[in-house]
């Protein structure tokens, strides 16, 4: 590589725009508002240029070091007046232009000059008197011009404010004819590898990294050098690793890498596709031939993964394993990562590939210089869509804050920055203020906004009595778990734990499973935030293995779930089951609140709540006696059973790490008897029950039995629901099928014999009920037509477009509002933006108000409410809504949608009258108006000639006879009588939907009486009424025979056949214009219908 040097002259125009050249390179020029791009433009185009030249065009190419410049004032007499061209009549007066000129001396003594604005070089033998020579040629050059051009192109030359030279070197790959012709030979003609597999972040428009600039110079120096290294990068997951090698490819210029391709690719990428023996060693090998041949920086990212691709039952060695003697040798120049907890499995599997790399750490950075990250990325970030918005410093603050805490898997400043930018960018024009910021990241996570911000109350009573309706008979349990929800509000519990970590002890079915689902639910805002092991699965040391991995498996299966949600309840039923091996797990769970995998990734659990559900001391206190317990003094005895059996168990560094044992007494007969009515509750929520007129009458007694039919200490309630099924379903089910499914049923159920007795009343169903069925039904299908249309309408390319749109004007908007530069077709197309906001936002707040018709109705069928109300009255209004929802769109679409020019052309004058009286009606009726009329006349007017460029008359035939141009002042006393004379009618019509409505009417309308046809065609566009001309295709007689067919007007049977509805209208007698209305107007709506179809 060697530089060149460049003199590149640069030309400054009046409104400061420049025009770049490169001396001695006359292909190259820039034209730009800005200098300094410009000169860089022609710096790249001139090296390309080099790079193709032979020595001795190099030589011609130098350009002299001393160059002055000059300026000659030169003087231009006007034109005499002699002379009729229309310069000469505008020139009058002598005209002084300014022209920069070049000078310098050659080496073979000549003295030369260059003169930018004309591109011509004047050589003199000596300076003395150069400049006289120099004007005398610029004059020469300019006297080449016509008149008429050396006006204007004096004119330009004016606008040349100044000239500046500045001179630089271009960098070059240079190469003699004997190097290029071997360097052709060795080209490859193939498909590049890199190109097909990897991103080139050259290309790429890459975000600026903050705070990084020690770790981005140390890594380019290490990546420097004849023979560089590969590099790397060692940090948590978020540190800024990849953010650091993206900062060095955006700046590489400035650390020396300008020319350096910096390619980015995985493991997976390499490997897809090849799947034959050896493919992805090829493309391996492909990869590093192509690197060497071009310098080039390979990313990789993660080297655990790279380690591991490649591998199979016949191969051992990953894809690293096999670039790691090219890495060693310096071959080729790579970047990868890993976290720290990585390194030491990177060892193991490859013991020598470490050494290959140059390692650098990578720290989280203080939490001081988060907080300027932060900061910095909002102010970068605010103003990338050409919006200065307010970033309130709390919300930045709060932001860091609830990140800290909960986003425990990335370190800083990864996964904050990713939360600001998509907060930034999906938040509209509103402040950020820190309240958005919680609710943002309650949105995203699940938690509460009670659990995240102090500003927000936690009313203990309200929860309680929540828990209490939930969890049937467990008072205390209650108590001791809002307790401690009350603790986590407070943040007075132990920090990097978990949330909260409970021990639910009790007999079998008591409630334990349903109080963690509530407390999913309250936590979470979902029951389904809820991740169960069963650990009677888990009682050998291998079986315990599975939860973190290994055994041929490296994905934990507690692990990898808490890794996939992070945030959910942890529920380890029966934990008392497992495998000694798992309570070391379950130590470290609880007292660092982490666990990490096979593959040394880690498991945070510290932002979710850890439940163990246990049946320790079950066996023994169902040895004591049946029944019901029968006071609360044997209830807490029966607590403290389960209490002390738990505390028997567990090892005591365990037992002290759990924030609350939870207690869970034995049902009493009340609250079964509440379990029995829920379950009686759920059974009439089911299909058979919800489609049928059943009415279900039970007894006390006949509860009662079911209760103690089902009850049993050991199990808890969970017999309940099988006594139910057994006891009183199985029956119930067996008898109604013998009755048909339209008939009212009456059920009464008591107790005979010790066993339930079922008595069957048989009703039919009131018409009434059925006929409002019916039609709830007909309401169901309904709604749901219309909410697959309205979905279309929200899916459909045309909201796309409007989108589209949007954007494009809002992006205009704010430049008009800053104040800049817009034409006055932007300045109309801005207007629209209302408009196109306004049907936006109402089509989106529709699609709401069907979901939620829809699920009215729907409640209504399932739960076979008798109120008078069929909703037949809000569906069709809303199908009315929907409609003009499609008009307004189908105006969108238009240009000028209200307006509209329609001409009207017929050999027949009475038809051609007819028609028009006809449309006059519709234009009335339709609101609209006509705010311009004209006609063609075969009566001469007085109306100055029009001449073609030959100076000939124009004439205007139409139909084979010449015509004229009769303005119309009074349309409707001017079409009140038919005038044999007209041959043809332009209305210009504005209004509401104009040029929909009559844009359609386009054809041949064809009267008919007989076998007498008399046609008449309509035509619709933009026309000038003032110079306006008839149709060429118009000149002859008979040319509407052949034009496309629109309408039939039979007057024999009163019939109107229309082509495009491909329908008939009856009309009366002479009056068409009804039935025409009524067409247009159907016309329309079919329309804006199909917009949709």
């Amino acid at each position: 590589m060697f530089f060149f040097p460049l003199t590149i002259v640069t030309q400054i125009f009046e409104d400061e725009t420049t025009l770049s050249e490169a001396l001695n390179f006359d292909e190259i020029s820039r034209f730009d508002s800005d200098l300094e791009r410009g000169v860089y433009a022609i710096k790249i185009n001139a090296e390309e240029t080099l790079k193709k030249s032979d020595a001795l065009g190099l030589q011609k190419r130098l350009a002299p070091v001393e160059i002055e410049i000059e300026t000659i004032k030169i003087s231009f007499d006007a034109p005499k007046k002699s002379q009729t061209s229309q310069t000469a009549q505008m020139w009058r007066e002598k005209i002084n232009v300014n022209f920069h000129v070049l000078r310098w001396q050659r080496a073979d003594g000549y003295a030369q000059a260059f003169v930018p604005v004309l591109k011509i070089a004047v050589v003199a033998s000596s300076a003395n008197d150069f400049s006289t020579l120099v004007t005398r040629e610029i004059k020469a050059a300019l006297a080449r011009e016509a008149d008429d051009n050396l006006l204007l192109k004096l004119r330009l030359i004016s606008r040349v404010k100044s000239v500046e030279i500045k001179r630089l070197e271009a960098a070059t790959d240079w190469q003699s004819p004997k190097q290029r012709a071997i360097s052709e030979e060795k080209d490859d003609d193939s498909e590049s590898v890199l190109e097909k597999i990897g991103t080139n972040l050259n290309k790429q428009v890459l975000r600026r990294a903050y705070f990084v600039e020690n770790y981005v110079e140390l890594l380019a120096e290490m990546l420097r050098g004849k023979i560089g290294k590969s590099v790397l990068l060692v940090g948590a997951s978020g540190s800024g690793k990849t953010a650091i090698l993206q900062e060095l490819a955006r700046q590489r210029e400035v650390y020396g890498f300008a020319e350096t391709p910096f390619w980015t690719m995985s493991g997976a990428n390499i490997i897809a596709g090849q799947s034959g023996f050896g493919a992805w060693q090829e493309r391996c090998a492909q990869i590093i031939a192509e690197a060497r041949k071009s310098k080039a920086i390979l990313h990789f990212g993660s080297l655990i993964e790279l380690l591991e691709v490649g591998k199979s039952t016949m191969n051992s060695q990953g894809i690293a394993s096999f670039f790691r003697p090219k890495i060693a040798r310096g071959e080729i120049r790579i970047i990868v990562e890993c976290t720290p907890e990585e390194l030491p499995i990177i060892e193991r599997q490859d013991a020598n590939l470490l050494g290959a790399f140059q390692q650098i750490k990578i720290e989280e950075p203080s939490h001081e210089t988060g907080l300027e990250i932060l900061q910095s990325v909002a102010g970068f970030d605010k103003v990338k869509d050409e919006t200065i918005r307010k970033i309130e410093t709390e919300a930045i603050k709060t932001l860091d804050a609830v990140h800290r805490r909960y986003s425990t898997y990335s370190a800083f400043p990864g996964r904050p920055i990713r939360f600001l930018r998509n907060l930034l960018a999906n938040d509209g024009e509103e402040n950020l203020t820190p309240q958005k910021v919680l609710e943002a990241f309650s949105n995203e996570t699940g938690l509460p906004l009670f659990l995240l911000s102090d500003d927000e109350k936690l009313d203990l009573v309200q929860t309680e009595k929540d828990f209490n309706r939930k969890v049937l008979g467990q008072t205390e349990a209650v108590k001791l778990v809002t307790d401690l929800i009350a603790t986590v509000k407070a943040k007075m519990t132990r920090p990097r734990k978990p949330i909260a970590s409970l021990l639910f002890i009790g007999a079998t079915g008591v409630g334990k499973t349903e109080m963690v689902k509530s407390l999913a639910e309250f936590f979470f805002g979902d029951k389904t935030r809820l991740v169960r092991f069963d650990m009677s699965e888990f009682s050998t040391p291998i079986a315990v293995q599975r939860l973190i991995g290994g055994f041929g498996t490296d994905e934990g299966q507690l692990t990898a779930k808490l890794r996939e949600q992070p945030f959910s309840v942890v529920l380890l039923d029966e934990f008392e089951k497992a495998d000694a091996s798992f309570f070391d797990l379950l130590l470290q769970i609880l007292g660092e609140g982490r666990l990490t995998d096979a593959k040394g990734r880690v498991a945070d659990f510290t932002n979710s709540i850890i439940v163990m559900t246990s049946n320790l001391g079950a066996e023994s206190f169902s040895k004591g006696k049946s029944g019901f317990l029968a006071n609360s003094k044997e209830k807490t005895i029966a607590v403290k059973h389960f209490a002390s059996a738990v505390r028997d168990f567990l090892r005591p560094e365990i037992y002290n790490r759990i924030d609350r044992i939870v207690p869970f007494a034995p049902l009493d007969e009340k609250t079964v008897l509440k379990i029995a009515n829920l379950e009686l509750e759920k059974l009439q929520k089911r299909d058979g029950w919800r489609f049928r007129s059943i009415k279900l009458n039970l007894t006390d007694e006949a509860l009662n039995h079911l209760v103690a039919k089902g009850y049993e200490p050991r199990y808890g309630a969970r017999p309940l629901r099988r006594a139910i099924e057994r006891e009183l379903i199985a029956p119930l089910a067996s008898q109604l099928n013998l009755y048909p499914t339209n008939e009212k049923i009456t059920v009464n159920i008591d107790v005979q014999k010790e066993n339930l007795r079922f008595v069957f009343e048989r009703e039919t169903v009131e018409k009434k009920r059925s006929q409002f069925e019916n039609l709830l039904a007909t309401n169901a299908n309904r709604i749901a037509y219309l909410r697959r249309r309205t979905q279309k309408l929200e899916s459909s390319e045309h909201l796309t477009e409007l989108n589209d749109e949007r954007f494009q004007l809002q992006r205009l908007q704010k430049r008009q509002i800053r104040g800049g530069w817009i034409s006055s077709e932007d300045k109309e197309r801005i207007e629209r933006l209302p408009r196109i906001e306004r049907f936006l936002n109402e089509t989106k707040n529709f699609s709401s108000e069907l979901f939620t018709l829809e699920d009215k109705i729907l409640l209504d069928i399932y739960g076979k409410s008798l109120k008078k109300n069929d909703f037949a009255g809000d569906i069709e209004r809303r199908e009315d809504y929907l409609q003009s929802r499609l008009l307004d769109l189908l105006s969108l679409k238009s240009a000028k949608p209200n307006e509209i020019c329609f001409a009207i052309f017929s050999e027949n004058a009475a038809a051609l009258f007819r028609l028009v009286r006809c449309y006059l009606v519709c234009i009335e009726d339709f609101e609209c108006d006509i705010t311009g009329a004209m006609s063609f006349t075969t009566i001469e007017q007085d109306e100055p000639p029009e001449l073609d460029e030959q100076g000939k008359k124009i004439e205007k035939i139409l139909f084979g006879r010449e015509v004229w141009r009769l303005q119309i002042g009074d349309s409707a006393n001017f079409f009140a009588k038919t005038q044999k004379e007209i041959l043809g009618v332009i209305l210009k019509i504005s209004g509401k939907m104009s040029r929909p409505r009559f844009a359609s009417e386009t054809g041949v309308h064809d009267f008919r009486v007989g076998n007498q046809s008399d046609k008449v065609l309509t035509i619709s566009g933009d026309f000038d009424l003032l110079k306006v001309k008839p149709n060429e295709q118009l000149a002859t007689r008979g040319a509407i025979d052949n034009q496309t067919k629109r309408r039939v007007y039979q007057s024999e049977k009163l019939k109107i056949e229309d082509a495009l509805l491909k329908k008939d209208f009856d009309f009366d007698g002479r009056n068409i214009a009804e039935s025409v209305k009524f067409a247009i107007e159907e016309l329309l709506q079919k329309t804006a219908a199909n917009l949709i179809s």
